[in-house]
């Protein structure tokens, strides 16, 4: 419907609507100096110093580990860490809704409950450019529209600006209200309305916010540690821009919050990641070669392909695997206050050797103490957290939950 099939089909795109919340109004939000310098800074330079746009996925549980590890001391290691951090100040961000924002698109939006919504994680990419506009387009799950035709939008979707201003001129962000409607006029990056790749934009002469009722365009200026969340079905852009100088890049941090239902497959391989764009290639090579045992036998690259995705699916497992065992120990620990370890034990592990055995599920209740999700406490009452023995007493912390 869009005017875009991918590759792999022939016919026009499904599409997954949460009416529940898209019938809601639509909103933005602009909060700015939302992260440390620091953050966004190494944020910057990270994704200047890569050859391409880069990926990652953030889960819910991961979020929980930042705030649980005192805010993060080792957040600038890599792109994943420093995303994990990012994602957290981003979900405390839209959390807040209006409370705190440079601007608020209608004036009367409220705040959004996020917990309220059945959120798995976030997927985060970043891209460095020097000329390139971000044309009009809809955020969606790409590897759900590349494998199985079907647009999944994120519940809510945002950017942060992590140019210093005084390099970059241009570059405004810029968001339209009507939502899907409004894309399935102008197409998937305007391939409706003649190569309008702007989707009908048109920059205003104010230099601050501006929303344009007529033509429901939000435009906001690009400015250094500006933070932009928005209602995730509305379809949005980045307007052309210049830098100051040859060794100056225009670098953009985006999120796309996802449920339950879609972040799971997301999570495989995001936008970027190194892991999607090894998907994309096997399916290609799918397509363009005759498949037999022997065959995959000689094509070393596509063998590889094939290991790797075997090894992402088990980890996958696991982790689901983990989050389960979650569940069931915090279910345990809400209806008793401390629970012996040994019973612990008893209770979640396995006697047929599938994971957990008991033992899995011991090693599991030290890692969470050791995250200071749990507490353990010895018999003569003392917390142990460096070491938790099958006599030791496990209780959750502050009643926070562990999944």
């Amino acid at each position: 419907q869009d005017g875009h099939v991918p590759e792999l089909f022939q016919n026009l795109s499904q599409y997954v609507s949460y009416a529940s919340h898209q019938d809601e109004h639509p909103s933005v939000f602009v909060h700015d100096n939302v992260l440390p310098t620091s953050l966004v800074d190494a944020l910057y330079k990270m994704t200047v110093a890569k050859e391409e746009p880069w990926g990652t996925y953030v889960t819910m549980q991961q979020v929980q580990d930042y705030w649980a590890s005192n805010y993060g001391k080792n957040a600038l290691q890599d792109e994943h860490t420093c995303s994990c951090a990012a994602v957290a100040h981003f979900l405390e961000t839209m959390k807040q809704g209006a409370t705190g924002a440079t601007a608020t698109i209608p004036s009367m939006a409220k705040s959004h409950a996020l917990a309220s919504l059945d959120i798995h994680g976030v997927a985060v990419w970043a891209l460095a450019s020097q000329q390139q506009p971000v044309c009009y387009h809809v955020d969606y799950a790409e590897l759900i529209r590349y494998e199985h035709n079907i647009m999944a939008t994120p519940l809510w979707a945002g950017t942060l600006q992590c140019t210093r201003d005084f390099i970059l001129e241009g570059g405004q962000f810029a968001v339209n209200l009507q939502g899907i409607q409004h894309y399935l006029q102008y197409g998937y990056k305007g391939c409706k309305t003649d190569g309008d790749t702007m989707g009908g934009w048109q920059c205003p002469s104010s230099n601050k916010v501006h929303y344009n009722r007529q033509t429901q365009w939000v435009t906001i200026p690009y400015q250094y540690n500006r933070m932009i969340g928005h209602s995730g079905h509305l379809p949005h852009l980045s307007a052309p821009f210049t830098v100051s100088n040859e060794n100056s890049y225009r670098v953009i941090l985006g999120f796309n919050v996802f449920r339950t239902d879609v972040g799971p497959t997301v999570m495989v391989a995001p936008e970027h990641s190194d892991a999607f764009r090894r998907r994309i290639k096997w399916h290609r090579a799918l397509q363009h070669s005759s498949l037999s045992l022997s065959n995959i036998h000689r094509n070393k690259a596509l063998t590889k392909l094939l290991v790797l995705a075997k090894r992402e699916k088990q980890r996958q497992a696991f982790r689901r695997q983990q989050e389960l065992l979650d569940k069931d120990i915090e279910a345990i620990l809400h209806k008793h206050t401390q629970v012996q370890v040994e019973a612990i034990m008893r209770k979640c592990g396995k006697p047929n050797g599938e994971w957990p055995t008991a033992m899995d599920v011991k090693v599991h209740l030290q890692r969470r103490v050791n995250q200071k999700m749990l507490r353990a406490v010895t018999p003569r009452g003392h917390d142990d957290t460096l070491r938790v023995t099958l006599e030791s007493r496990i209780q959750l912390i502050n009643g926070s939950n562990l999944v």
